[in-house]
């Protein structure tokens, strides 16, 4: 296969272009094949991103932002101090649609950087709500969710237990980035777009 056309090649220029050096070959063959699969509606689910700080997780969470809700573990837990109502809305995605499926999926990035709430006396894990909440709509609509985290899979289960660490490898492709911090400087967020993402792959 030409470099022309060999998918991970065209996804780390993508990253080259946008300020990264890729260094990790095999993520970004899996990651090629993920988006090339999603660009054919051939996703059966979402994608969770793990690695070090500076590898380009959210780099690539940003690219799936058109008409998708982002949020990080602080923003999750500033909406769980505006009500459970409003929290539960926001994780369902109500304005989504059976009709336009991708407007039902939603993005959490930092995940495993949540400080924790207090409600009364009561721990509140924001973050496992909102999985929860998220495998619902996985289950029963096949809505999907778009992830990053600085945590190993294997500390899953420790840090959520086994019910969400479950219901996770369920609702998610995996992929892990290894290496160091490989930004060459800070991509601006408007430069990111739809097309230029599926043009990638």
């Amino acid at each position: 296969m030409s470099t022309k056309t060999d998918p991970v090649v065209r996804v780390q220029q993508f990253m080259i272009d946008h300020g990264y050096l890729p260094t990790d070959p095999t993520a970004h063959r899996k990651l090629a094949i993920y988006l090339r699969n999603r660009a054919m509606g051939q996703a059966s689910r979402g994608l969770l991103l793990s690695g070090k700080t500076g590898v380009g997780k959210s780099f690539w969470l940003q690219t799936f932002c058109d008409q998708r809700p982002m949020y990080s573990a602080f923003q999750l837990e500033r909406l769980w101090q505006e009500g459970r109502d409003v929290f539960y809305d926001q994780m369902k995605f109500i304005g989504g649609s059976v009709v336009q499926p991708h407007l039902q999926e939603v993005i959490l990035d930092d995940v495993g950087d949540e400080t924790g709430l207090v409600d009364y006396g009561t721990p509140i894990e924001v973050m496992k709500e909102a999985i929860a909440l998220r495998y619902e709509m996985f289950k029963s609509l096949g809505s999907k969710t778009y992830i990053s985290t600085n945590l190993d899979p294997e500390d899953f289960l420790t840090r959520y237990g086994a019910r969400i660490e479950s219901r996770m490898r369920e609702m998610f492709a995996i992929i892990t980035f290894n290496g160091p911090d490989n930004r060459k400087s800070q991509p601006q967020k408007n430069e990111f777009a739809e097309t230029s993402l599926q043009n990638a792959v």
